[in-house]
C-alpha cells in the first residue's frame, strides 16, 4: 500500500505530536526515564500495555471500518495495512513478563486497574469521536 508524500507527512506529523502529549502526561514514563520505577511496577505496567496490544488488531479494524464509512479511503487503508504490523506486540510484553520473573498476561486480564479500564474505554471510543486521534495512541 503506498501513500502520498503530503498524507504520509501529515499522518506522521499527527502521531507524532499526540505521542508527545501522551509521554509528557504520563507520570509512569516520567518516573521510568528517570529510573524510579521497581521491577514489581514495571512487571504491572508491561502487563497492562500486553493486555492494551492484544486488542489494538481489533481497533484498527473498527477504525478502519468506521474511517472508510466516513469515506476518509486514506485513512481507512493505512489503518488496516497496521493490522498486520501490530499482531503479536502482546507477545513482547509477555517476554518482557517472563524475564522479569512475573506471571502471564491472562493472570494481569481480571485484575487491571479502574485507570486501565478507562484508557481501554477512551481507546475504544476513538473510532467514534476522532478517527484521526487514534493514530496518536
Amino acid at each position: 500500500m503506498s501513500y502520498s508524500k503530503e498524507t504520509n507527512l501529515a499522518y506522521e506529523t499527527y502521531l507524532q505530536s499526540r505521542c508527545a502529549l501522551f509521554w509528557e502526561a504520563h507520570p509512569f514514563c516520567s518516573k521510568l526515564r528517570k529510573g524510579e520505577v521497581s521491577r514489581e511496577a514495571l512487571g504491572y505496567y508491561m502487563a497492562a500495555i500486553g493486555l492494551l496490544c492484544q486488542d489494538t488488531p481489533n481497533h484498527l479494524g473498527a477504525c478502519s471500518a468506521q474511517a472508510r464509512r466516513r469515506g476518509m479511503t486514506e485513512l481507512a487503508d493505512f489503518l488496516k495495512g497496521k493490522i498486520a504490523e501490530e499482531a503479536g506486540h502482546d507477545q513482547w510484553a509477555e517476554d518482557d513478563l517472563r524475564n522479569l520473573g512475573s506471571s502471564r498476561l491472562a493472570n494481569h486480564a481480571a485484575n487491571h486497574s479502574a485507570a486501565l479500564s478507562r484508557l481501554i474505554g477512551w481507546i475504544n471510543d476513538l473510532g467514534a469521536t476522532d478517527l484521526p486521534g487514534y493514530l496518536g495512541y
